[in-house]
C-alpha cells in the first residue's frame, strides 16, 4: 500500500510541474520543445502497442499523425487558427462518444 501510494503522489507531482512550466518560464523554445516530446512520446506509445504487442506493422498511425500535423499547419498559417481551443473542444467531443462504442456489451 506505501508503495502506491508513494507511486501516486510521484505522478500527480509530475503531472503538477508540467502544468504549471508554462507559468514557470517565458521561453518559447522550451515550451515549444515539451510540445514535441509529448506529441512524439504519445505517437512512440501507439507504434508500440501496435507493433510491439500485437506484432502488426501498421503504419496508417503514422500516417494520420502527419496528416492532422499538416493540417492543423496550414490551418494556423494560412486561415489564422488558433489552437487552444480546437483540441479541448475535440477531445471533450469525441471522448464519450468513442468510449460509449469501446465499452464491452454485457452478455
Amino acid at each position: 500500500m506505501r508503495a502506491g501510494a508513494t507511486r501516486a503522489f510521484l505522478v500527480l507531482l509530475v503531472l503538477a510541474v508540467l502544468f504549471a512550466l508554462p507559468r514557470l518560464t517565458g521561453n518559447e523554445y522550451v515550451l515549444a520543445l515539451g510540445v514535441s516530446f509529448a506529441m512524439f512520446s504519445v505517437l512512440a506509445s501507439g507504434l508500440n502497442l501496435v507493433y510491439g504487442y500485437t506484432g502488426l506493422l501498421s503504419f496508417a498511425q503514422v500516417g494520420f499523425f502527419g496528416i492532422g500535423g499538416y493540417t492543423a499547419a496550414l490551418l494556423v498559417t494560412e486561415r489564422g487558427w488558433n489552437l487552444g481551443w480546437p483540441p479541448s473542444w475535440v477531445s471533450s467531443s469525441a471522448t464519450p462518444r468513442c468510449g460509449s462504442r469501446g465499452t464491452p456489451s454485457p452478455s
